[in-house]
């Protein structure tokens, strides 16, 4: 009996094993790509912070989403330019990715280390006319490629109505205990939309000097003033003079009063448009005290809303030494030190 032929081996194509895993390959390759193009443009943020720090309220990212952001024609440029020694440097630039993110593009942020890139910061400096005492967010808004900053004929300057400032002091709230100046709550995301809609709108606030009340009127005082309307112009804010007694009311487009160093007492008729004016609901009133004598009306209306002026000064200078009361850091370079 024969034994059964078998049948002969099928070679083995390696090229078709190859060609299958380079094909295999591919495909894997296209799939890890598309699923993470896919991540990129679809995903879910949570904030998993305990009161959701980082998370934007539904107004302002209502106001992100609208056509004053959405459908301009240049987007508004933002820059960073705090410390990272900052307390407000990590929560700062969280929140203002937050913003640019939900901008879809109609917010352009750039992120300044003002010791690492020091080239950067004197362009900018000489673009916005800084002074780099505190740690800005430069908010710029502008349409078109007119100047950030200008003068006027007494060599004033001015930020462009499309230019915001928001320093870093201005985002937290402070409270002092033992002496000792603390920080008590973050405010960051109010302060910067209030700053980014105003650059978008264009519409500096206003606040009123009571000029006929106040010593800043006269000649001797003219560096006072100037040192007063610059501390204004930063928080973007414009000095406007008032008198209360010839207007008979405080105008609805004042964000706010100014009554500095008063030589002179308000009348009846002031005092009730004064009282007037602080019930609306967005009343603000700075007032700065000479360490004299205050008037007797406008003392009783300071001491009816529970501040009591006292015959001192918060600072001074003694025989060429820096005297005050107060808790406090003063930085090098502002004019009386």
């Amino acid at each position: 009996m024969s034994e059964p032929t078998s049948k002969p081996a099928r070679p083995v194509s390696r090229w078709g094993i190859g060609t299958l895993s380079v094909l295999q390959t591919v495909l894997l390759a296209l799939i890890l790509g598309a699923v993470n193009y896919l991540a990129l443009h679809h995903f879910t943020r949570k904030d998993l912070s305990r009161d959701a720090d980082y998370t934007l309220s539904p107004a302002t990212k209502s106001y992100l989403a609208s056509d004053a952001v959405g459908k301009r024609e240049k987007p508004v440029k933002w820059i960073l330019m705090f410390r990272r020694t900052s307390p407000f440097y990590e929560r700062t630039r969280a929140l203002v990715e937050e913003y640019e993110r939900l901008a879809d593009g109609g917010i352009e942020l750039e992120v300044v280390d003002p010791i690492r890139s020091p080239d950067r910061v004197q362009e900018l400096n000489a673009t916005y006319g800084l002074t780099l005492v505190k740690d800005p967010l430069i908010i710029d808004a502008r349409s078109d490629d007119s100047p950030a900053v200008s003068e006027d004929a007494n060599k004033v300057r001015s930020f462009h109505p499309h230019v915001k400032l928001v320093f870093a002091e201005e985002l937290g709230v402070f409270s002092t205990a033992d002496g000792i100046r603390r920080v008590t709550a973050y405010q960051g995301e109010d302060v910067i939309t209030a700053r980014f809609v105003e650059a978008i709108e264009g519409k500096p606030r206003v606040m009123a000097l009571l000029a006929d009340k106040s010593r800043l009127d006269s000649g001797t005082a003219e560096e006072s003033r100037r040192s007063l309307e610059d501390l204004l112009r930063y928080q973007n804010v414009q000095l406007a003079e008032l008198r209360l007694a010839d207007a008979g009311e405080v105008p609805e487009e004042v964000s706010g009063l100014v009554i500095a160093a008063p030589k002179y007492d308000l009348s009846d008729q002031e005092m009730e448009a004064l009282e007037a004016y602080w019930t609306r609901p967005k009343a603000a009133i700075l007032v700065f005290l000479d360490g004299g004598e205050v008037p007797p009306k406008l003392r009783a209306f300071l001491r009816g809303n529970g501040v009591t002026p006292r015959d001192d000064r918060v600072i001074t200078r003694i025989d060429g030494k820096l005297v005050t009361n107060a808790r406090g850091v003063f930085t090098r370079g502002i004019p009386f030190l």
